[in-house]
């Protein structure tokens, strides 16, 4: 009878948690969320290193009908979830997120801006690199909470190919050099003639004093 009792009281409180569990998890879900924009971005450096910082936004809307805080953060990709030919971010002060720590009205959303500065003196390393960092959002709770969750913008960086003169642009230079200098020796020539006209013997002069002889 005792043991009964027991099974009874247990089954009573196991079925009261799970009760508040789902009560609990209906009533974060049906009064918002945050929700992130756009879900992942790719930087593309073309032709060389910029002078100036890139520049990007991204929006955060909170989705509860209560104001929430919020934090941002850049962080490295998990090795396993980078993309194929993905490396990570050499050092993660390159990447920054403003604001990082904001209050975030009911129903409103928040533009952040995230610059990416490659210092000067590092660039010549980092040629022909792709990078895959994270933009971090969280929402920050007063008290713990069962569900946790954050919100992931990746960002994909692809530096500029290093700049190497391959053997057909060496061809064409030397080409156009060639032509160029036949073309002012043409020119010089003909206008030397036009100076000494039909004058045979000063043409054979002027040939043979240009010629050291």
């Amino acid at each position: 009878m005792g043991s009964l009792s027991n099974i009874k009281a247990i089954f009573l409180i196991s079925l009261f948690l799970l009760g508040s569990f789902l009560a609990l998890f209906s009533s974060s879900a049906s009064s918002g969320g945050i929700s992130v924009w756009p879900p992942e971005v790719t930087v593309n450096i073309n032709d060389k290193f910029p002078e100036k910082e890139i520049k990007f936004k991204i929006q955060v809307n909170n989705l509860y009908n209560n104001t929430i805080n919020v934090s941002a953060k850049i962080e490295n990709q998990i090795p396993y979830h980078l993309k194929e030919n993905y490396t990570n971010v050499p050092d993660l002060s390159w990447i920054k997120i403003t604001p990082n720590l904001f209050n975030l009205s009911a129903k409103k959303s928040k533009v952040l801006e995230v610059t990416i500065n490659v210092p000067d003196e590092e660039r010549s390393l980092y040629y022909n690199k792709k990078w895959e960092a994270c933009v971090v959002i969280s929402e920050i709770k007063d008290k713990p909470s069962l569900i946790a969750t954050e919100y992931a913008i990746r960002i994909y960086i692809i530096t500029p190919e290093k700049a190497e003169l391959k053997i057909n642009d060496i061809l064409l230079f030397l080409i156009v050099v060639g032509s160029g200098a036949l073309l002012i020796y043409s020119l010089y020539f003909i206008k030397e003639k036009k100076k000494f006209g039909n004058n045979k013997t000063a043409l054979f002069y002027f040939k043979k004093k240009k010629n050291g002889k």
